[in-house]
């Protein structure tokens, strides 16, 4: 199978790439070191200097970080275990170690984009510039967020779940975005819905596995961390009433309660009304949808479900609207300083999925699609 996408596309991902990447680059030089990416090279820091159970004191760390970016502070909320991907880091210094980051983030985004030629069918080059035109990729890669990993990490499980395999690497890699969890709801869900007990039992027994070597790496930050879990929900909170929260949960946790219903209910009989690209990109749509927390850099995992609907693009008016509207809101966000919009595309985009499933509608067949798709 080879899509390959008319001019006229082509034209628009450079477009939204250029502008994508200039906003990163102003986004970058605005926020200097002010990112979340210093979170993670305190984390690495303070583990080599055995004080890892400091790294959850906010007194502590807006001192360490004070230095560096002055009266802000930029918060440590990761089992202890993943402070050992941030040791690298720790050996540069910090003007050095924010651009190693930046070189990491994107050579992880890129890797998620390669593997999405399995299913797309668009080459490498053009994997890549559809992701480098999806504004939250650069966005996450302007403040360093863990975004890209999250998204190769969700590739991998996408990957495994086209080839229909119920096995424990899955569920191990699953676990291994333990660092979102509120991302990984339906994903739960979906594996008890279609009984894949042993993705289950590979992301329980990674979830053991983190436990443990967080309590192996320093005891004391592992009870540290117990404690400042208990205050998610008031940060959560707090990001909700100033506005940083674009889920259903901001507007109201009952409005959240019956969205997740509804659309965990229309998922599941989508897929037993049989599996194919629609109920693929369902899937992967529902993680930004239920989560009753989501930030701008994790609008990055809409970009997973299009990889899934790009063969089905050519003559579906409806589908190409909305992956228009998914790579633009991002964009007119900047302005508006709100991505609720890119949710509701992503909802929209969920809403033509299922209906196609419900319709039962003859897919096209992709094998022979070989021109443009818009």
């Amino acid at each position: 199978m080879n899509v390959q996408p008319s001019r006229w596309v082509l034209r628009g991902l450079i477009v939204c790439a250029t502008i994508a990447l200039v906003l990163g680059w102003f986004g970058l030089r605005s926020l200097g070191n002010r990112a979340d990416w210093l979170a993670f090279y305190a984390a690495g820091n303070f583990l080599l200097d055995g004080r890892l159970e400091h790294i959850y004191d906010p007194a502590v760390i807006q001192a360490w970080q004070a230095p560096i970016i002055g009266d802000y502070i930029t918060r440590y909320l990761y089992a202890p275990a993943y402070s050992i991907l941030y040791i690298p880091l720790a050996l540069f210094h910090f003007q050095v170690a924010r651009y190693v980051w930046l070189l990491v983030g994107s050579g992880v985004g890129i890797l998620a984009a390669l593997i999405s030629r399995r299913w797309s069918g668009l080459s490498f080059s053009i994997s890549t510039l559809s992701l480098l035109a999806f504004a939250p990729f650069i966005f996450s890669l302007a403040v360093g967020q863990m975004s890209p990993i999250t998204l190769l990490l969700f590739f991998l499980i996408a990957g495994q779940e086209w080839q229909e395999r119920d096995g424990y690497l899955p569920g191990a890699l699953a676990g291994l975005v333990l660092f979102k969890p509120q991302l990984l709801i339906p994903l739960v869900f979906f594996w008890l819905f279609r009984r894949r007990w042993r993705s289950l039992a590979g992301f329980i027994g990674m979830a053991v596995a983190i436990a443990l070597i967080s309590l192996l790496v320093n005891p004391k930050a592992s009870l540290a961390f117990i404690e400042i879990s208990f205050q998610f929900l008031e940060l959560s909170s707090a990001a909700t009433e100033s506005g940083a929260n674009a889920s259903f949960f901001a507007l109201s946790p009952w409005v959240w309660i019956l969205v997740v219903v509804i659309i965990l209910t229309i998922l599941l009989l989508g897929w037993r009304r049989g599996v194919n690209r629609y109920t693929h990109a369902m899937l992967w749509l529902t993680p930004v949808l239920v989560t009753p927390y989501i930030a701008t850099y994790d609008l990055l995992l809409l970009f997973l479900p299009v990889t899934f609907l790009v063969p089905l693009l050519k003559g579906d008016r409806l589908l190409q609207v909305g992956v228009v509207l998914l790579y633009i809101t991002p964009i007119l966000a900047i302005p508006f300083m709100t991505v609720r919009p890119v949710v509701l595309v992503g909802l929209l985009m969920f809403t033509v999925c299922a209906w196609r499933v419900w319709r039962g509608e003859p897919l096209p067949d992709i094998s022979e699609i070989s021109k443009d798709f818009a």
